[in-house]
């Protein structure tokens, strides 16, 4: 929400930020080439030999099976997103810090 909010704000970010020599490459690894990078990926379980984890919906790592959860139930019980009116979620202890 915060980047959607950001972007429509007229925020942009560095085209460079993989690639540059202070980029993402630079910094958690050795790929400072795209052509590397892709190479690496393109391994078998490359992430998770590299420890990559890549999430399912674009939300906090918390609520990931909630919404999972949701899209099951949603799917199982044919609800029209338009009809529903209230969700209460309970999670685990700490699930909401950050």
């Amino acid at each position: 929400m915060l980047a959607a909010s950001l972007a429509a704000g007229g925020f942009t970010a560095d085209p460079a930020q993989l690639e540059s020599p202070l980029g993402y490459f630079a910094l958690y690894g050795d790929c400072t080439r795209l052509g590397n990078v892709l190479a690496a990926l393109e391994q078998l379980w490359a992430l998770r030999r590299h420890d990559i984890n890549v999430k399912k919906h674009p939300a906090w790592y918390f609520t990931q099976r909630t919404a999972d959860a949701a899209l099951r139930l949603a799917e199982r019980e044919r609800l029209d997103p338009a009809e529903v009116r209230s969700i209460r979620v309970t999670m685990e202890p700490g699930g909401w810090i950050r």
